[in-house]
């Protein structure tokens, strides 16, 4: 039988402490959705999704706890997502049409590292191609799995540039749409 040290029941406490705290504090907060991201194994801070980007706050969250592993949204319209000095509008329109546009704050230059580091995208990495974006708010979509992709628009049109290659620009809207193909005017094309 293996001897429990104080180590070992820290360890094992930890998650339990943790999912207490966490109900104590969204109690207190009158239910204001927070958001947490995952990082594969690991404990990290979680970005916290507020309607008045004063009242962030960062908690350590299990990385097996984030609101985008259990496949729900990440944020609802109107939320201010992450910490940061640079701002910027992001939009998602699901497959079911319901559009979300949230402000994220970040100190991240790249639109794609920041959007990944809050959990708002994710997606497979390709030496060749770069970030295929399979996820979004909690939402996925493959090709192959149910014949749609996500699209990604800058100040609402198709973007040439993929999203790993963007710098932030707080004067650009970015967004990121589910479909099997872009309408023309959705492309850009009259």
């Amino acid at each position: 039988m293996k001897k429990w040290n104080l180590h070992d029941w820290f360890i094992s406490a930890a998650p339990v402490t943790l999912a207490v705290l966490m109900a104590i504090f969204l109690a207190g907060c009158g239910g204001q959705q927070t958001v947490a991201t995952t990082q594969a194994s690991e404990t990290t801070p979680a970005p916290v999704s507020t309607t008045a980007p004063e009242a962030s706050v960062e908690a350590e969250v299990p990385a097996d706890s984030s609101a985008a592993a259990a496949g729900s949204a990440v944020f609802a319209d109107g939320d201010t997502v992450g910490t940061g000095a640079t701002s910027f509008s992001f939009t998602v329109i699901n497959a079911a049409g319901e559009e979300a546009t949230a402000t994220v704050c970040t100190d991240k230059t790249n639109l794609a590292e920041a959007l990944q580091e809050l959990g708002l995208i994710d997606g497979t990495v390709d030496d060749k191609y770069g970030l295929y974006v399979e996820e979004v708010n909690g939402e996925f979509h493959l090709y192959t799995v149910d014949g749609t992709n996500w699209y990604f628009y800058v100040n609402e049109k198709l973007s040439d540039a993929d999203v790993d290659e963007i710098t932030i620009n707080p004067d650009d809207a970015y967004a990121f749409r589910v479909c099997q193909r872009p309408e023309p005017e959705l492309r850009g094309e009259s």
